[in-house]
Order: C-alpha cells, then sequence, then structure tokens
C-alpha cells in the first residue's frame, strides 16, 4: 500500500495543516485499544492530544469543558499555569453532530494559529488544531505544547438539517413527528421513542417554524389513548362464526384483488389515463397516485407519458416520474434499484436527496461507514486512529481505495455491486463498496504501523464473517477480525 498522503482534505480553506510533529506524538493515542478495558461509546469525534490522550466526544455529550479546574474529568484537564480553570468550552449538537469550540479564558484559545473571538462559538472541522496557548508563544517550548494543543478528528459526519427535517417527518402528513411511540416488543423501544421525541425537540428549538399549529397539538393530545407509561395490545377474539368463516373471506378477498381496477386520473385535455406505479422499493404501493408533470408537459427530449404509462416516485422527495430505462439518465440505484429523481429532473425537490444518485467516483466520503467491520466497533476505532495518526483524511483514505479498485488489485465482495467507477450508485448502496474496500485498506496497513496489542491477537476462525464480533465486545477486543474466515461447517 501507498504511504498514506499527509495532506487532510478535510480542511477548511486557509487552515493550516497539522505539524508533523502532532502527527508523530499522537501515536501514543493507539494507548486507547486497552483490549481489556469496557466497551466503546458511541463517539462522533475526538481531540488528540500530544502526549497520547484523547477527549472523546460522544452523541450525547451536549458540553465538554477544558481548562485546569480540578472539578473536570482527567482527560480534559489541563494542568498549565497559564490556562483559565475553565478556559474553552466544546459544544455537541446531537441532532447534527455539529462540533463547535467557545473560547471562555482570559488569554485565548486558537484554531489554527488564529485566535477565536470570546464568547463567540467556532465550528469545528476535521483536521483542525487547537491550541490553549498562544502557539508563538509556546514555540520550543515542547511540554507545553504536549499538554496544550489538540487535533481534532471527525469519527461521523455532520448530518445535514434538511436531512434531520426528512427523516423525522411523518410519511403520511408530512409533519414532524409528535409524542413518537414505538410498537416494537423490544427493551429498546423506550429508549428509541425518547431519543426521536428529543431530536424532534431540539429540531424544533433550532426552526421554529416546523412546529405544528397549536390547536394541532392540543388535537393530538385529544386523540392519543396511549398512557406514558404504555399500552398493552392483545389480539382481538374470534368468535366460532368467524372461525368458520375464514377461509370463506379468504377466497373472497382474492377475488377482490383480482378485480380490483385503478381508478383513471383527468389530466386537463387529454382525457383519462390510468396512472400506474412500478413496485419493486419500499412505499410503492402505498403512495396515492399523484400527476406527472410530464404527463401535460414535454421533457427536454419532446417525451410525453403516453396512456398507462408506468410511473415511478423518488424515494427522497416521492415526486413522479416515467419509468424509462432506455432514455440514458440514470433513474434507479444499479445496485438496490431504488428510484431517485435528481439526474433525471437535473434536481431533487428534496435538498437531502441533491447527489444522493451518481457515479461511484463522484461520491464525497468524509466519514468511515457506520455498518463498517459489520458494526465491530473496535475494529472501526483501529482503523479510525490510525488515520489520525498517519495525517489520512477519510477522504484520502476513499480515494486510495477507488485507485486499487480500477486496476483490480481490491474488491469489495458485493455480489451484485459496481464493476466499475462509473456505475451510478444511491449514498447507501456506495458506503456497502466502501466499507468493502476498506477492510482491505485495513489489511494493507503495515504491522508496525499498529500497537502491539493490536498486532498480537490471534485471528478469529471466522474471520470478518463472525457473527459474535458486533454483539459481544469482549471477543472483539481479544480477536482480529480483519482476516479471512478459515473455519467453516463440515
Amino acid at each position: 500500500m501507498s504511504a498514506p498522503d499527509a495532506t487532510n482534505a478535510d480542511q477548511p480553506a486557509g487552515a493550516a495543516p497539522p505539524t508533523e510533529e502532532l502527527s508523530e506524538r499522537a501515536k501514543t493515542v493507539m494507548d486507547m485499544f486497552d483490549l481489556a478495558g469496557a466497551p466503546l461509546k458511541a463517539i462522533v469525534a475526538r481531540l488528540v492530544r500530544h502526549d497520547g490522550e484523547a477527549v472523546e466526544l460522544a452523541e450525547d455529550d451536549k458540553l465538554v469543558k477544558l481548562g485546569r479546574s480540578k472539578d473536570l474529568p482527567v482527560t480534559c484537564r489541563v494542568d498549565h499555569p497559564k490556562l483559565s480553570s475553565y478556559h474553552c468550552e466544546v459544544h455537541v449538537t446531537p441532532a447534527t453532530w455539529v462540533i463547535e469550540i467557545v473560547d471562555t479564558s482570559t488569554n485565548g484559545t486558537f484554531v489554527n494559529g488564529a485566535r477565536l473571538e470570546k464568547g463567540k462559538r467556532h465550528e469545528l472541522q476535521p483536521g483542525d488544531t487547537i491550541s490553549l496557548l498562544n502557539p508563538l508563544h509556546a514555540e520550543g517550548d515542547d511540554a507545553a505544547k504536549r499538554s496544550t494543543e489538540f487535533l481534532f478528528q471527525r469519527l461521523k459526519a455532520v448530518a445535514k438539517e434538511e436531512q434531520m427535517v426528512e427523516e423525522l417527518t411523518c410519511g403520511i402528513c408530512r409533519q414532524l413527528f409528535y409524542r413518537a411511540c414505538t410498537v416494537l416488543p423490544c427493551l429498546h423501544c423506550f429508549c428509541g421513542q425518547h431519543k426521536i421525541n428529543n431530536l424532534v425537540e431540539q429540531l424544533i428549538a433550532s426552526k421554529p417554524e416546523l412546529k405544528r399549529p397549536d390547536d394541532e397539538i392540543k388535537e393530538c393530545d385529544s386523540l392519543n389513548t396511549i398512557p406514558p407509561t404504555g399500552k398493552m395490545l392483545k389480539k382481538r377474539p374470534r368468535d366460532d362464526e368467524d372461525w368458520n368463516n375464514s377461509d370463506e373471506d379468504e377466497d373472497e378477498d382474492e377475488d377482490d384483488e383480482d378485480d380490483e381496477v385503478v381508478a383513471p386520473l383527468q389530466f386537463g385535455m387529454q382525457g383519462p389515463m390510468a396512472f400506474h406505479f412500478a413496485g419493486g422499493y419500499f412505499g410503492a404501493a402505498s403512495m396515492p397516485p399523484t400527476s406527472c408533470v410530464q404527463c401535460t408537459t414535454p421533457a427536454a427530449d419532446g417525451y410525453v407519458c403516453p396512456p398507462h404509462a408506468i410511473h415511478i416516485r423518488c424515494f427522497s422527495c416521492k415526486t413522479a416520474m416515467p419509468e424509462r430505462p432506455l432514455c440514458g439518465i440514470p433513474q434507479r440505484c444499479e445496485m438496490c434499484s431504488t428510484p431517485f429523481c435528481d439526474l433525471y429532473f437535473g434536481g431533487c425537490k428534496n435538498p437531502a436527496g441533491v447527489g444522493y444518485l451518481q457515479a461511484v467516483k463522484d461520491h464525497d466520503m468524509n466519514a468511515l461507514p457506520a455498518r463498517l467491520f459489520n458494526g465491530n466497533t473496535v475494529e472501526q476505532s483501529i482503523l479510525s486512529s490510525y488515520l489520525a495518526v498517519a495525517g489520512t483524511s477519510v477522504q484520502t483514505a476513499w480515494t486510495e481505495c477507488l485507485q486499487k479498485f480500477a486496476d483490480g488489485t481490491w474488491s469489495h465482495d458485493i455480489p451484485n455491486g459496481p464493476t466499475g467507477l462509473s456505475q451510478v450508485v444511491c449514498k447507501p448502496c456506495c458506503l456497502r463498496v466502501f466499507s468493502g474496500l476498506l477492510y482491505h485498506y485495513r489489511r494493507a496497513i503495515p504491522r508496525d504501523a499498529l500497537p502491539a496489542n493490536v498486532t498480537n491477537r490471534p485471528n478469529c476462525w471466522y474471520g470478518k464473517e463472525c457473527r459474535t464480533q458486533y454483539k459481544n465486545v469482549t471477543h472483539a477486543q481479544n480477536y482480529n477480525h480483519a482476516c479471512p474466515q478459515e473455519k467453516r461447517k463440515e
């Protein structure tokens, strides 16, 4: 494997790259892989210090303070006489994972050598260098730099606000969820419904215009029959008559389905036209018929939907469009066949859908896939910390993966996956491709670039196919799963 590129492609324009000294000293961050330690938290980003300590920023951490106060956690405490007790604050927005830093000190906080305005939030970007002392005054004082300088490393990409709005919007009434509840028979229901409601509250706080009207909220409360403690749903009892006639009723239902006729819609002066939707993706059958713009207005190539034309809906914005597999413009992902209108119409009504469907080589990757290594958080952290130590951004790793895939060195090992960089896929499918290529990236890392407690682990017999690695953290810590499967069922 070629040497990792020290240039961080995720840095903002004009930002100073992390110093070579910081990258060298940050190698001790691998000490975080104490394989006998507790399970890893859902980490969004890290502040990696020269002395090897890493301040982890989790999804639920709203505020993390740095300074020399003894009331702070050990990892957030920086013992230097020129620092304030509470020198700066790091804010994590749970809904979007945006991370901002605020200077609250007397002598100032510096990002990439520039002093922050006191009390004003500054959004951190991957590769930013945070200095709690003036870098000019700390020149030559290695001990001060080791303890007061941090490298910001992001592990999860920032979620766009438009994407959060779409995820938290009801697909029926197109309003934000209100007092969401879950019906899965699982102990995580309580956590799930409260997490959704908390995200909705945070989203409304940032965008008050999305809040439902007061009269609608009052109506929802009056119709809600589920108490805060939950409601037990039981199966409706069936009497003898219903039981005896069940087979006859099923036959009648099947006949009704066969005789079902799609109701025609009127489109201007063209007369009635039956509007059908193609199946094969989630939500196709449940969406009501809606007019297509090209049923009445010709497309750029002069195409007008003929009577009884097959239509599909954009998975992102639910806009209807004709099914035209031979038009030369991709309408579906070539892996999962999910339809998107961005390329066909030259834009999607949902901002989150713009750029969702494009060629493999045109996708950008600014964070490691969530399902990397089948969800094995230990292997994920080993790779992410190696990238931080080497000064390699996720986008740089993605570029190298594409080069190896193009020349046939690496394969994503997906049966129906793309065979070339020009094939058009959606973002989730591209993340699957990236996960498959990162497996080879991880195996190509030299052993001397990883700590001994990582390389000394024996290989798991089932390798990357192990089904225990993502649910048993101790097993994931004690065995290497970045390897092929050796043992199989007889």
